[in-house]
């Protein structure tokens, strides 16, 4: 949503704009690996403006200024088969949680 005002001064107008934005969404499953998730996006702008008209010459500007905040978040699953003996504990700062067979090395 973006509101504004201006006010004409007779060969120029000058005005002031505000806006907020606000996004939500969710993801479907897809297929056997990820299992869904959710979207969000926050922006807020602001925005001054204005405009001269000469007889001969017309002027127009604007300044503006943004900022969004995206926030992204997916479920995935997936599996992880190593040979031999491995032990999934060692692993240093170990962020995601999956599931690991295993299997007997290759003679």
């Amino acid at each position: 949503m973006t509101a504004g005002v201006d006010y004409n001064f007779g060969s120029a107008v000058l005005g002031a704009s505000v806006g907020y934005d606000d996004f939500n969404a969710g993801l479907r499953a897809s297929g056997t690996t990820v299992s869904g998730g959710s979207v969000q996006v926050q922006g807020t702008s602001a925005s001054l403006y204005g405009a001269w008209f000469g007889q001969n010459w017309t002027f127009n500007g604007i300044a503006t200024y943004g900022h969004l905040t995206t926030k992204l978040s997916r479920d995935v699953q997936y599996a992880v088969t190593y040979a031999g003996d491995f032990d999934l504990q060692t692993i240093p700062n170990k962020i995601d949680q999956c599931t690991v067979a295993r299997v007997a090395p290759a003679l």
